[in-house]
């Protein structure tokens, strides 16, 4: 999804247009009709994300994925110093410690995609109501200066960048019409405010000065507060309405389910007496709303039908793209792989948290309270997920910081020497981490197993083709090319698989040794079962998603395309000439595409987007096989080109569509990837195509 969402911020760079969201090429020889449409499935917070850091870094991964590492950064800020505000600094390191280092929270956190920035918004808010409603004991203290301008400037930030971004919008008439009949002044009264609203709708300038009056009078309520706790409060409304721009309403669920399950479990109601509940529907609004009013000023109903109905109501009550399928058990799995090795903690924070429950809210101290909302924080998020009738791996990320926390309270107080039955605990810890352990380590025999279990918490075609593990029976009978590509798969995955080994026995070790020692000494099994996490998210991150890119990632084709074409060497005219006539368009800013080719490069039945965004949307997109013929007709045969497609298209797709002339007179320029090829069409080459290989590409 990073290149889905990269090329529609693509598209706001080139343009300085942040509220518009477009996509697609504007291709269309002979009638084949090329998209040219608003992109509406996913709100706009990760595209301006994006954006921003291209603006900075330019247009290059680091560009697309700068912000979202930072954001989640904050949000482990933000557990740190809650946990360490109700128990210790150390609890709150190893709550941050343990979130930061899980493959799931270290992996989402390097990918451009809603869920990170969703999820950290989310820590972040509920952190700070903890704060807000539990860490302040004094009810009239007053916040700090540094806390109280914090707040009001991201107030102010949020919302005037809405505003600020929806100014270019122009998609209305531009004119006034007179008011062509003549019965009276209440009739034309009525035309002129229709009119008005029929011109204004469509203008961010309009709508923008519209929704100034609220936004200044909601950073003016805020600015009048000084009370510390209700600072958390507000800082937790920002945080709700942030959610909706990072991934729509049911980004709320997680947290009103923890909130209105705190209140039915504790009976504190008359929180609601205190909180400013009126104030937090109105932060909410400006700071999540404003882009929601301008879409529907200027893109209805399109964006109406697409975001509220079908990827809202449809996708929770009717199921969405859902490529796989479970009842509660489905998230169980993803959980385990995510949160390896910590995931041996879980229990025993589910057994912590559950036996400190009381039968009367009185008793409960301010760090049981916090405790018993982020645990029903993360409870109710796996179960709302688990029963929506849209399933993907990675939508239960929203229960992994607090099912964190919860596992790291429990670690805090077996090395604060609180902790209850920790022999027996730790025991069953020690057992959970074997179990997961040996399942991501066991080599594939069939879809969905051994490594490939950590792409799958975050992709969404779970189907993807996979290396097999050749047994020592198998490679006897193989011989030439075929040994080779087995045994080339074999060490790959061995690369894979044995660090994982290393880091699972480190796991059962730490757990042993907490189980066995006492007091102070469990610091030893604590210290190595740190070294096991810490070896987890730098094998994940620097070891396991560049091997795998090498395979799901477009990147490597593309400097291959700009490396081997031929450098064009006209004039800026002459260039503009040659986009007009392959991609019929002529890029805003010149950075797009990085290098001038010139050989045009065609998408055969390609629409992953990152196409469009490598090209600067300058490639040809030829989704159909009949689209093809009107390329070449329009380029000639004469002409070398460069196409990309998946290797499975290239003989049974490809081959049959192609002019007499250019049948099997075409290269392999890239085909390290084993999902996608790079070839160089020329009907120079001699005419013995050969299907790329396949297998000797790991």
């Amino acid at each position: 999804w990073e290149t889905h969402y990269g090329e529609v911020a693509r598209n706001m760079v080139e343009f300085d247009n942040y509220i518009d969201t477009f996509w697609g090429s504007p291709w269309d020889p002979n009638g084949v009709k090329r998209e040219r449409e608003g992109f509406y499935s996913k709100p706009p917070l990760t595209m301006w994300l994006m954006s921003g850091g291209m603006n900075l870094l330019g247009h290059n991964e680091w560009g697309v994925r700068l912000f979202f590492p930072l954001i989640m950064i904050l949000a482990l800020m933000a557990v740190y110093l809650a946990v360490s505000r109700f128990y210790s600094r150390r609890t709150g390191v190893i709550a941050a410690a343990l979130l930061a280092t899980s493959p799931f929270i270290s992996m989402m956190s390097r990918q451009a995609v809603t869920d990170g920035p969703m999820v950290a918004i989310m820590t972040i808010g509920m952190m700070a109501l903890g704060f807000g409603l539990f860490g302040v004991e004094d009810e009239d203290e007053a916040a700090s200066p540094w806390l109280y301008w914090s707040v009001l400037g991201l107030l102010v930030l949020v919302m005037g960048w809405q505003l600020y971004a929806m100014l270019p919008m122009d998609r209305s008439p531009d004119v006034i019409r007179p008011y062509p009949g003549d019965r009276g002044p209440l009739m034309a009264v009525q035309w002129y405010i229709r009119e008005l609203f029929t011109v204004g709708k469509g203008k961010g300038w309009f709508i923008a000065l519209t929704l100034a009056p609220i936004a200044g009078y909601a950073a003016w309520r805020v600015s009048r507060e000084r009370r510390r706790r209700l600072m958390y409060v507000y800082l937790f409304y920002i945080a709700c309405g942030l959610t909706v721009p990072a991934k729509g309403w049911l980004g709320w669920a997680p947290m009103g389910g923890a909130i209105f399950g705190y209140l039915v479990v504790t009976g504190e109601w008359r929180i609601l007496t205190w909180v400013q509940v009126p104030v937090g529907f109105l932060i909410v609004f400006v700071t999540g709303h404003p882009w929601i009013i301008a879409m529907l000023g200027g893109h209805h109903p399109d964006w109406f039908k697409r975001f509220w109905i079908h990827d809202h109501v449809n996708r929770l009550f009717s199921g969405v793209h859902s490529t796989d399928d479970g009842g509660f058990e489905y998230f169980v799995q993803w959980v385990g792989y995510g949160l390896f090795p910590w995931i041996g903690l879980l229990p025993a924070g589910f057994a912590r948290v559950l036996g400190g429950l009381r039968a009367r809210a009185e008793g409960y101290t301010p760090q049981q309270r916090f405790e018993i909302l982020v645990f029903i924080w993360g409870l109710f998020s796996f179960f709302l997920f688990s029963k929506s009738s849209t399933k993907f791996h990675h939508y239960i990320l929203p229960a992994i910081p607090p099912l964190g926390i919860v596992a790291a309270l429990y670690l805090g107080d077996l090395l604060d020497g609180k902790a209850k039955a920790p022999a027996v605990l730790m025991s069953a810890a020690a057992a959970i981490v074997v179990w997961i352990g040996l399942d991501v380590v066991r080599q594939p025999a069939a879809y969905g197993q051994g490594s490939q279990n950590w792409v799958n918490l975050f992709t969404y075609k779970y189907d993807r083709q996979w290396p097999q593990m050749v047994g020592e029976d198998a490679l006897s009978k193989l011989e030439g090319e075929a040994l080779e590509n087995a045994l080339t798969n074999n060490q790959w995955l061995l690369d894979l698989a044995q660090p994982v080994m290393w880091i699972t026995l480190f796991g059962v070790v730490a757990f042993v040794l907490m189980a066995v020692f006492r007091d102070w000494k469990r610091s030893y099994g604590a210290s190595v079962l740190g070294i096991g996490g810490v070896w987890m998210s730098v094998f994940a991150l620097h070891t396991y998603l560049p091997k795998v890119a090498d395979h799901w990632s477009q990147a490597q084709m593309w400097d291959a395309y700009y490396q081997q074409c031929t450098p064009f060497q006209g004039s800026e005219e002459d260039w503009q000439r040659h986009l007009l006539a392959t991609a019929m368009r002529v890029p805003v800013k010149a950075e797009y595409p990085r290098v001038r080719c010139q050989e045009p490069i065609v998408a055969y039945r390609m629409n992953w987007r990152g196409e469009t965004f490598y090209s600067g949307n300058t490639v040809l997109p030829a989704i159909e096989t009949k689209h093809l013929k009107p390329f070449i007709d329009g380029w000639g045969e004469d002409n070398p080109f460069f196409l990309f497609t998946e290797r499975s298209r290239v003989k049974g797709e490809l081959e049959p569509h192609l002019p007499e002339g250019l049948k099997g007179r075409y290269e392999v320029v890239f085909g390290k990837n084993r999902k996608f090829v790079l070839l160089r069409v020329d009907k120079k080459l001699p005419p013995d195509g050969a299907e790329p290989a396949a297998d000797k590409v790991f």
